[in-house]
């Protein structure tokens, strides 16, 4: 009896936490793809690169607008790509951020 109760509780566990400890595993890669886009556009922009949390919000802005210059374009299948597709729709979406903020204050993220 009691080796039942335990098997109901893991299976009940594992429903319930899969969705919870899922969701944090696609949102550390997330945050890691941000990274990994903004130090290509500092790479790309800047020779040297930003400080990490510089790279993470560059990415996720750069994500942001690289999305809604390929949806603009036709070509929102790209970001499908899982964590590659976001990395370089980042890359694009952060390299025209950097590019349209330089047109303002010439030493933005120099």
């Amino acid at each position: 009896m009691s080796i039942i109760a335990i098997v109901v509780l893991l299976m009940l566990a594992w429903f319930v936490l899969l969705p919870v400890v899922g969701g944090l595993i696609g949102f550390l890669f997330t945050v890691v793809a941000w990274g990994i886009a903004g130090w290509l556009v500092g790479q790309i922009m800047s020779g040297k690169g930003y400080s990490p949390l510089t790279n993470i919000a560059l990415g996720l802005v750069g994500g942001i607008v690289g999305s809604i210059v390929l949806r603009a374009l036709n070509l929102q299948g790209l970001g499908d790509l899982w964590i590659f597709g976001g990395i370089i729709v980042g890359v694009i979406g952060g390299v025209i951020t950097v590019a349209v903020a330089r047109l303002f204050n010439r030493n933005f993220a120099r």
